[in-house]
């Protein structure tokens, strides 16, 4: 007897349910990124509404509230760079969590009230 093995090799019948669990995924995947996007640039802009809460939390003058909103610009370009090319080395599986973890702490630190941390959660 002979026995004949076959291997579909048609690409369009894979089962429907894979294909919709990718799909969804993906989906997922973009909004979470796109909503992380969005509450990025809330925390970007938010600090200009504040200004006069800041200036008297944290006792600075106008120079000192300038120079501590700016200091999210100072880092926003040298590390666009580099996480454009982390994101082509090790792909948004890892980077991306990377970002947000750094983003969380960067709110942490400057929610405290320390002038210090402050500024070094600005630069995050």
């Amino acid at each position: 007897m002979e026995e004949r093995i076959t291997v579909n090799q048609d690409p369009s019948s894979a089962s429907a349910a894979t294909k919709d669990s990718v799909n969804m995924l993906g989906v997922a995947a973009w909004l979470l990124c796109a909503l992380f996007y969005f509450y990025q640039y809330m925390l970007r802009s938010a600090p200009s509404v504040i200004v006069p809460e800041l200036t008297g939390a944290l006792g600075l003058t106008t120079l000192g509230i300038s120079a501590l909103l700016g200091m999210y610009y100072y880092t926003y370009s040298p590390v666009s760079l580099v996480g454009g090319a982390v994101l082509d080395l090790y792909g948004a599986k890892y980077s991306i969590p990377v970002g947000i973890v750094m983003v969380a702490c960067g709110c942490l630190l400057f929610g405290s009230g320390n002038q210090l941390y402050t500024s070094l959660g600005r630069l995050l």
